[in-house]
C-alpha cells in the first residue's frame, strides 16, 4: 500500500492589474495545501490549510507614479496533526485554528529594469491585522518593512543595499479567547529563506531565531536583516552576474525592535554575520537561479566555533 503524498497543493487565482486600462487592480483566489512534517523545515507537525482571498489596489499619482497601494482580505482554516507535546509547543495545544485578516501593502518601485537593476530603489510596507473584530482565533498584528537601493559603483558594477525589519504583536481580545500567532506567520531566518522568506547566507536553512530544547526553530516576534552586495555583470542576454556580499541579521522573541537593538545581550553584537560570493542566472521559463558560498562568522550551535562555510541554492526573487 502506497503512503500518501507528503505535499499537496491547489491554488486557483485571477488578477486584473489594470481594469479597463485604469490604474485599479482586482484579484481573487482560493487555495488548499497539505504539508507533511518532513517538508516544513523543522516544523514537526502535518499542516493543512484551506481558504480564500480577495484583493483590490491601485497605482497612485502622488507623490509620484511609482507608488502603489493594495488591500487584501483573507480567510483560512488550519489543521495540525502530530504528537501532543509538539502541538502544545508550537500551536499552544490547538489542533485547529481560523484566521480572518486584512492586509494593506504600500509600495514604491523605481528600478530601471527588473532582472539587473543599475539604479533606483524599492520600498514596501506591509501591515496585517488578523482576528480581533474580524473573529477567528489567530489574533495578531504584523508589520514588515523592506527597503532596497541600487547604486552605480564603477564600470558596470552595481552596489545593492537592503534593509528588512519585521514585528509581530498578539492582540488581546478577552479572557475567554486563546490568542496566538501561527507558526507560519512568525519570523524564521537562515539559508535561502524558503519557505519563510527571511534568508541569511552563511548559515543553515531556517536556523536563526528562537528554538526548542531539541534545536528546532519555533519562530520569533521581531526580525532585522541588512545586506550589502557588489554585483558584477557577466552577460546581458541571458542575464548572468556574480557578487561579493556581506550581511547580518537575527530574530528575537521580543515584540518590539527597541529591546533587541539596544539590550546588551541581544543588541547589534547579537546579529549573525556572514560574507561570501555568489552567482545569479536568469533562465527563460524558469526565472532566477543562484548559488552562494557564504562564511558564517558566529556560533549558532553552542560549540564555541564560527559556523564556517555554507552553500546555498536560491530560486526566484530572494535577492
Amino acid at each position: 500500500m502506497l503512503e500518501p503524498s507528503k505535499y499537496k497543493s491547489l491554488n486557483i487565482s485571477f488578477q486584473d492589474p489594470m481594469i479597463n486600462d485604469s490604474p485599479y487592480l482586482v484579484g481573487a483566489s482560493i487555495f488548499y495545501s497539505y504539508r507533511g512534517s518532513s517538508t516544513n523545515y523543522y516544523f514537526p507537525l502535518d499542516f493543512t490549510v484551506a481558504g480564500a482571498a480577495a484583493s483590490f489596489g491601485r497605482r497612485l499619482e502622488w507623490p509620484d507614479d511609482f507608488f502603489r497601494v493594495m488591500w487584501s482580505a483573507r480567510i483560512m482554516q488550519k489543521e495540525y496533526e502530530g504528537s501532543e507535546a509538539d502541538i502544545n509547543a508550537y500551536i499552544g495545544g490547538l489542533e485547529k485554528t481560523r484566521g480572518i485578516s486584512l492586509t494593506q501593502m504600500f509600495s514604491r518601485d523605481s528600478r530601471n529594469r527588473a532582472e539587473f537593476p543599475t539604479a533606483g530603489s524599492t520600498f514596501q510596507l506591509e501591515t496585517t491585522y488578523s482576528g480581533g473584530i474580524f473573529g477567528g482565533n489567530e489574533n495578531f498584528q504584523k508589520h514588515v518593512l523592506g527597503l532596497d537601493w541600487f547604486t552605480p559603483a564603477f564600470s558596470k558594477t552595481v552596489l545593492y543595499s537592503s534593509v528588512r525589519l519585521g514585528l509581530i504583536k498578539t492582540l488581546k481580545v478577552d479572557s475567554n479567547t486563546t490568542s496566538f500567532v501561527p507558526f507560519d506567520e512568525r519570523f524564521i531566518m537562515g539559508g535561502n529563506g524558503i519557505p519563510y522568506g527571511n534568508a541569511l547566507r552563511g548559515y543553515p536553512d531556517n536556523s536563526i531565531g528562537p528554538q526548542t530544547n531539541s534545536g528546532q526553530a519555533v519562530g520569533g516576534n521581531s526580525m532585522a536583516r541588512l545586506i550589502t552586495e557588489l554585483r558584477f555583470p557577466l552577460s546581458e542576454n541571458p542575464v548572468i552576474y556574480t557578487m561579493l556580499f556581506a550581511e547580518m541579521g537575527n530574530v528575537w522573541n521580543q515584540s518590539t525592535l527597541s529591546e533587541p537593538f539596544f539590550m546588551e545581550r541581544s543588541g547589534p553584537l547579537s546579529f549573525k554575520k556572514s560574507a561570501g560570493v555568489g552567482v545569479r542566472f536568469f533562465m527563460p521559463g524558469i526565472g532566477k537561479l543562484g548559488f552562494d558560498m557564504g562564511y558564517g562568522f558566529d556560533d549558532i550551535d553552542g560549540d564555541g566555533n564560527p559556523q564556517g562555510w555554507e552553500y546555498t541554492i536560491t530560486f526566484g526573487q530572494t535577492y
